[in-house]
């Protein structure tokens, strides 16, 4: 019953630590090459973003955190879109990689 009561802990405690996106970062558009290429955006960095919930409990906010973290990091160049290349679920860490770019307003 102790055992059963700390997992219910450990899954509140891991779902209350999920991180919250910025209004500066809610405009970046998640895109793909296909549609940047099209849009004749201008690459401005590889950004990554980097959680350390990780674990069959965690995974799915450690993923969320490691997106909402480069998403920030992307905003604060100035980005409108953002191209995922990679989710890394590392055992310590979990990390989003992607490129981020400033594209024409479209019309």
């Amino acid at each position: 019953m102790i055992r059963l009561m700390f997992l219910f802990i450990l899954i509140f405690i891991a779902a209350g630590c999920a991180t919250h996106l910025k209004d500066s970062a809610r405009h970046i558009k998640e895109s793909d090459n296909t549609e940047i290429r099209q849009m004749d955006c201008v690459f401005l960095a590889k950004i990554t973003g980097g959680s350390t919930l990780n674990g069959p409990l965690a995974a799915r906010t450690g993923v969320k955190n490691a997106k909402i973290e480069a998403l920030h990091r992307a905003a604060e160049m100035n980005a409108t879109h953002i191209v995922w290349d990679e989710i890394d679920h590392g055992f310590f860490e979990m990390q989003a990689i992607g490129r981020a770019y400033r594209c024409p307003e479209e019309t």
